[in-house]
């Protein structure tokens, strides 16, 4: 048998398009790893990448970004690369504490916000700050509300808010625990009514009244029931011979401005939790429960919005805008009863400065946006993190002492009946480090927001590892163990230690630290997971300095 050109053309291709039918489906569909950074090698072989193994371990924890970072310790590495999305670049995730407060705080110009959490605020809030990236129209909007977040404005405006906020919440669960006979209750639902008044006054200027309502519903009967609510209370307890057992308590009914801000705040988790967050928010915008919930939001910030400009206007402080003098600014200041009013007395001054005209408060969509925003991002995560500081006291007495101990020794003449007033709590001879440390302690195991994400703006390193840019960046916020069981070997050959590979703003900044914390002797026991605000505490030196 001979063969001819022909012949050879076809066995040759026979034998080499299955090899480029290969390599290119290797190079297509399989995750493409960055260079140098460590990978679970399976994933780099499944077309889904690290995908199954993450699903696997949410159906057992239904949690997923502790499976992520616990990636980190199998590979013993503090940086790795997960492959979780297919057809595109794998994330880079950090688990480091000192690099993610490095490129949070000091390396912004190659780390900013992640497209990706525009995204699912985007479908919610599509002119707030949250999804705009950092260009001259974010920096101006931020301008606006920064002063929001001052010192000033928190001690004069948001403090007396949740000081009231807090003394009503006393007084409900003084009531509670009266009434279900010392009996446990359910806490956190309180904790997000007394955190949503606070937050809603302190931003929007009104009253909602959410804890006001608690105590009216524990207290008395509703017209429509047949029983008085505290006979149905008492009643129960009888039937529980376990003192542990939890008292079932009668609660207010949620006005339908709370229940809408809480449906948009749920809708934005549901939306982050979807691999299709554009789609799955359609989808929802589409219900009558999402058009109901929308329409009472939009009508009552609209109204409360509509109250300030005719109040502000009444005053006529255009007058005095242009006006630079300590007394006069402090006089335009005191008319500043919340977060939207501070915001819009700027956006006047700004537009009486510019010759122009204020938009009327309908089409002003961006602070809508920007009060909503402050609204669905601060009251739940408040709640949560108080829910965790009730759970870290109830679950260790010995700190619970210690912090009475010391609220006591610096409110000497406070009682249960006249407790300080928010002055005292706030003026500057008031120093009560151990309360700083529990709250310090009650953050760093709570993470609250678990995950941080930016974007590489430039080509960059991360701890010695080349991270190209346009990749996305995925920082722990918890800090739950130490870093000395990393493998040296991983990473750059195993030439140098962990600080070596630091970048040299993390290294100055370790130097002028004061405290230990989370960067000394501590670091290196391995009692990250317990709860103690001891660790955040240093002793005075001779100079004075620490505390």
């Amino acid at each position: 048998m001979t063969f001819n050109l022909f012949d050879s053309i076809l066995i040759s291709l026979a034998l080499i398009l299955p090899i480029c039918y290969y390599l290119l489906a290797h190079r297509i569909v399989y995750p493409q790893p960055l260079p140098g950074i460590p990978y679970n090698q399976t994933a780099s072989h499944r077309i889904l990448g690290d995908i199954p193994d993450l699903v696997t371990s949410v159906r057992r924890t239904k949690e997923t970004s502790s499976w992520c970072f616990s990636q980190c310790r199998r590979l013993k590495s503090p940086v790795i690369q997960l492959f979780l999305r297919p057809f595109s670049k794998p994330f880079v995730f950090v688990d480091d504490a000192r690099e993610t407060e490095d490129m949070l705080l000091r390396r912004t110009r190659e780390f900013d916000r992640a497209p990706s959490t525009a995204a699912f605020f985007r479908t919610v809030l599509p002119r707030a700050s949250i999804v705009k990236p950092t260009d001259h129209e974010f920096k101006a909007q931020r301008r606006l509300w920064v002063d929001v977040m001052s010192p000033a404005f928190l001690r004069t405006v948001v403090a007396p808010n949740i000081y009231r906020s807090t003394l009503e919440l006393v007084e409900l669960w003084r009531l509670k625990s009266r009434v279900g006979g010392g009996r446990p209750f359910e806490a956190h639902h309180d904790l997000e009514t007394a955190a949503f008044d606070a937050i809603w006054v302190a931003v929007l200027g009104s009253e909602l009244g959410g804890i006001r309502s608690e105590i009216e519903a524990v207290t008395t009967s509703k017209e429509d029931r047949h029983q008085n609510q505290q006979q149905q209370i008492l009643q129960t307890q009888q039937e529980y011979e376990d003192q542990d057992q939890p008292a079932h308590m009668p609660g207010a009914e949620r006005s339908d401005l709370y229940e809408a801000i809480q449906y948009l705040n749920k809708s934005v988790e549901r939306i982050m939790a979807s691999p299709m967050p554009v789609l799955h928010h359609w989808l929802i915008r589409q219900t009558p429960t999402y058009r109901r919930y929308e329409t009472i939001k939009n009508r009552e910030i609209l109204r409360i919005l509509k109250s300030a400009y005719a109040r502000f206007k009444a005053l006529k402080l255009s007058s005095n805008l242009d006006s630079h003098s300590q007394e006069e600014a402090n006089e335009q200041h005191q008319h500043d009863t919340c977060a939207m009013d501070l915001v819009l007395r700027r956006e006047m001054i700004s537009s009486e400065r510019r010759g122009t005209i204020l938009p009327p408060p309908e089409e002003n969509l961006e602070m809508q946006d920007e009060l909503l925003m402050l609204l669905v991002a601060g009251h739940e995560t408040t709640a949560n993190t108080l829910s965790w500081f009730v759970k870290f006291m109830a679950h260790h007495p010995s700190s619970q002492d210690r912090l009475r101990q010391h609220l006591r020794a610096a409110f000497p003449s406070s009682t249960a009946s006249s407790p300080p007033s928010a002055a005292e709590i706030l003026s500057s001879t008031t120093s009560i480090p151990y309360l700083d440390a529990t709250i310090a302690e009650t953050n760093r195991l709570a993470a609250t927001v678990p995950l941080i994400v930016r974007v590489t703006t430039v080509d960059t390193h991360i701890l010695g590892f080349a991270v190209p840019k346009g990749t996305h960046v995925m920082c722990n916020s918890r800090v739950t163990e130490p870093y000395d069981d990393m493998d040296d070997s991983v990473v750059d050959g195993g030439g140098g230690d962990l600080e070596s590979r630091r970048s040299e703003s993390s290294r100055v900044a370790m130097e002028k630290r004061l405290k230990e914390g989370l960067g000394g002797a501590y670091q290196m026991r391995r009692d990250l997971d317990r709860f103690e605000p001891e660790r955040w505490l240093v002793k005075k030196s001779k100079l004075g300095k620490g505390r």
